[in-house]
C-alpha cells in the first residue's frame, strides 16, 4: 500500500499535520508519495519534509492532481489517500457516546481493504463528520451506496471509478461512480477524521473554490439526476449536495 499526498503551497504546515499524523500512526516517510504543482513546489517542499519522502510533480489543480495520482499508480495497486491538513483521527466509543484519539490507522486501512475484496468493491472511506451523536446511530460498518468524504480514503485503484468530470467535490462524483460500478463502496462508520474543511490556508481552497463546488454541482446534477439532490446549507456554501437512498428510490 503507497499513501498518497497531494499539497499546494501548505509548506510551512504540511510537517504539523498531515505528515506528523502519519508518523504518529506508525507510518514512515519512505511509505508516502507527496503529489505537488510544479517544480518551484517541489523545491519549496523539499527543503521542509524529511528526505524519504518521495516528492513527485504532478499538475496544478484539484482534479488535475487527482487525476494525476490515479493514473501514476498500476491498476489494482492498494491507496491510501489523505489531504495534506489532516491533523487527528477520532473513533466513537460506543457506550459514553463520545470520541476517543485514534491512533491505529493501519489496522483500519487492513480492514478497509478486507472488506472491499469481501464485498467485491474498490473503495473504502470513514464517517463524514467527527459527531459522536451522528456516529453512534449508524452501523459499524456500510457496504451500499453512501458518500465517502475525500479528506481520507483507500482504494484500489480504479482509473474508471477515478474519471471524473467535475473541478471540485470528486469525492462525491467518486463515491456514485463507485455505486455505479460495484454496487457500493465500504464506509467504517465509526472513525473520523479531524481537519478544518475551508479554514485552513493554502490548499484547494485557493481560487474561487466556492464558485468551482457550486459548478460542480450543477455538472453532478445533469449528470445523475436520480443519485443526488441539494438542500440548502448556512455556509458559505451556499448548498450542499446529498446522495439519494437508492433502497427507496428506482434508478
Amino acid at each position: 500500500m503507497r499513501v498518497a499526498i497531494p499539497s499546494y503551497q501548505r509548506s510551512d504546515s504540511i510537517n504539523k499535520k498531515s505528515l506528523k499524523f502519519l508518523y504518529e500512526q506508525g507510518f514512515e516517510a519512505k511509505d508516502i508519495d507527496l503529489f505537488v504543482a510544479n517544480e518551484e513546489e517541489e523545491s519549496i517542499y523539499r527543503k521542509v519534509v524529511d528526505s524519504e519522502v518521495n516528492i513527485v510533480v504532478g499538475h496544478k489543480g484539484l482534479i488535475e492532481i487527482r487525476n494525476f495520482i490515479f493514473h501514476y499508480y498500476t491498476e489494482g495497486s492498494k491507496l491510501l489517500i489523505l489531504d495534506d491538513d489532516i491533523e487527528g483521527l477520532k473513533s466513537l466509543n460506543y457506550e459514553q457516546e463520545n470520541l476517543s484519539d485514534c491512533y491505529n490507522l493501519k489496522t483500519i486501512c487492513k480492514k478497509g481493504f478486507e472488506l472491499c475484496e469481501e464485498k467485491d468493491q474498490k473503495l473504502w472511506g470513514l464517517y463524514t463528520c467527527a459527531n459522536p451523536r451522528f456516529m453512534k446511530k449508524t452501523d459499524e460498518f456500510t457496504s451500499d451506496y453512501k458518500f465517502i468524504i475525500g479528506n481520507l480514503f483507500g482504494c484500489v485503484n480504479c482509473k474508471e471509478m477515478n474519471s471524473l468530470s467535475v473541478l471540485d467535490i470528486d469525492d462525491v462524483e467518486r463515491s456514485i461512480r463507485s455505486y455505479l460500478i460495484y454496487g457500493g463502496s465500504i464506509r467504517l462508520n465509526h472513525f473520523a477524521v479531524k481537519t478544518k474543511f475551508l479554514k485552513n490556508t493554502g490548499g484547494a481552497q485557493q481560487e474561487n473554490r466556492i464558485d468551482r463546488i457550486h459548478s460542480s454541482i450543477d455538472i453532478l446534477l445533469e449528470k445523475y439526476p436520480k443519485l443526488l439532490y441539494t438542500k440548502s446549507k448556512k455556509s458559505g456554501i451556499q448548498k450542499s449536495i446529498i446522495l439519494r437512498d437508492m433502497r427507496k428510490t428506482k434508478v
